[in-house]
């Protein structure tokens, strides 16, 4: 029997995982208003500059794994997983998977936005599929059936400070 499971772009999620950058940045601006209410000088632009570059760093992955993810659905069946991206699709054979990475930010501090974040890359010869967690999730991604059909050795993981998704 195939069984297909299918993920879609799921704006609540990026939503709920963009949001602590929203918040940050509306919390230093208006606390800068309040606190700085005679005037900017240099040091207090300097220090409210660098306050402000967390947040807007998170913004930025935020754009970008949006824009990755739009338009993607990804399927998933005992044989194959198919992504389709704005009309193109690419399918790969379970059986035939090379190689897995998922990458994910490396740290866990509170003031930085973009801990969540990840993407995973799926690759079979010069064939690549690659998705984030905006449509699907590492528990969905290792609840789902895809896992049980590859060697868990073909699984890498790797750790950076800020995970710039490339397709």
């Amino acid at each position: 029997m195939k069984t297909t499971k299918t993920y879609k772009f799921d704006f609540k999620r990026a939503l709920a995982m963009s949001a602590m950058s929203f918040v940050f940045l509306f919390v230093l601006i208006v606390l800068t208003l309040i606190l700085n209410e005679g005037g900017f000088t240099k040091s207090d632009l300097l220090f409210f500059g660098i306050w402000c570059l967390p947040p807007i760093m998170g913004l930025t992955l935020s754009l970008n794994y949006y824009l990755n993810s739009k338009n993607v659905t990804i399927y998933f069946t005992n044989e194959s997983t198919k992504i389709e991206d704005n009309g193109y699709s690419t399918e790969l054979q379970n059986a035939e998977i090379d190689r897995v990475i998922i990458t994910s930010c490396s740290t866990h501090l509170l003031f930085i936005p973009w801990t969540h974040f990840e993407y995973y890359a799926l690759f079979q010869g010069d064939k690549k599929i690659t998705f984030n967690n905006f449509s699907l999730d590492q528990s969905d991604f290792f609840g789902d059936n895809l896992t049980r059909h590859i060697n868990r050795d073909l699984i890498e993981y790797k750790r950076t400070w800020y995970p710039w998704m490339k397709k």
